[in-house]
C-alpha cells in the first residue's frame, strides 16, 4: 500500500511541475468502455466449479485519470498520468458434480486498479483549431485492491484462497479528434481499444486456475480537456 501512494504523491508532484513548463499540458480525462474477459482455459479439472457449465457475465464502467502532454513537434506528442480502473465478472454455474450435488452458484470477481498510461500520438490532420490523430502506448495496471467470493461457493469444509498479481501490462490503441481553443486549452473526443497484455491472476485451484491465462479487452469512448 505505501508504494501506492508513494506513486500517487509522485505522479501529482510530476505533473504538477512540468505542467508549469511551455510544452507541456495539464488535464483530465474520462473513459466509458465495455470489457470483456477472454482466453479462458477450457483445461477442465471437474473440481471446484472447473466446469464448461457456466455463464459468463461481463461489465464496462467508468475510468477517470489525470494526464499531463509533452508536446514535442506539430505531429507528435506523449502522453501520461494516472488513472483509476475497475473490471468486474460474473459467472453463473448449473451443474451436476461427480458426488452427484446439483450446483446453481454464482462467482463474482473484482479487480481495481491504478493504471499509469505511456502513449504516443501522431497528428496526421492538423487544421486551424483542430487536429485528428492516432496514438497507441502501454499501460502500467497496479492492483489497488480486489474481492472475490469464490472461497464462500466451495462445497467442501475447506478455506480455498485466491491469489492476485500486484502488476498487470496492457496496450491501448485509440484515435482522437481534438478542438484547440484560444487559450491553446485542448478538448479531445476519442475512441479507443485495449487488452491485458500478462495475466492478471496467479495459480490457483479450481475454476480461478481456469481464469489465469483469460485477459481483459476493452473498448470504449473517451472525453479528455488540456490546459
Amino acid at each position: 500500500m505505501k508504494k501506492i501512494y508513494t506513486l500517487i504523491g509522485f505522479t501529482l508532484l510530476v505533473l504538477q511541475v512540468t505542467a508549469q513548463e511551455k510544452k507541456w499540458q495539464f488535464g483530465f480525462s474520462i473513459d466509458a468502455f465495455q470489457a470483456k474477459l477472454v482466453n479462458i482455459s477450457k483445461d477442465y479439472d471437474m473440481q471446484f466449479h472447473s466446469v464448461p457449465y457456466y455463464t459468463q457475465y461481463d461489465y464496462g464502467g467508468i475510468s477517470p485519470g489525470i494526464h499531463v502532454i509533452r508536446q514535442l513537434n506539430e505531429r507528435w506528442s506523449l502522453k501520461s498520468g494516472l488513472s483509476f480502473i475497475r473490471h468486474q465478472s460474473k459467472f453463473h454455474f448449473v451443474y451436476t458434480d461427480y458426488l452427484g450435488l446439483d450446483i446453481d452458484a454464482e462467482l463474482n470477481n473484482r479487480f481495481n486498479y491504478l493504471v499509469v498510461p505511456i502513449t504516443a500520438n501522431y497528428r496526421f490532420f492538423n487544421w486551424k483549431n483542430s487536429n485528428l490523430a492516432i496514438g497507441g502506448g502501454v499501460l502500467n495496471k497496479i492492483l489497488w485492491n480486489y474481492d472475490s467470493n469464490f472461497p464462500d461457493i466451495i462445497n467442501y469444509m475447506i478455506y480455498i484462497p485466491t491469489d492476485a498479481r500486484t502488476y498487470v501490462l496492457g496496450a491501448r490503441l485509440e484515435a482522437e479528434y481534438e478542438w484547440i481553443f484560444k487559450d491553446h486549452s485542448r478538448l479531445g473526443f476519442l475512441v479507443f481499444i485495449s487488452r491485458d497484455m500478462t495475466a492478471y491472476l496467479d495459480k490457483n485451484i479450481g475454476f480461478m486456475n481456469n481464469l489465469k491465462i483469460s485477459r481483459y479487452q476493452s473498448a470504449g469512448l473517451g472525453l479528455s480537456y488540456a490546459f
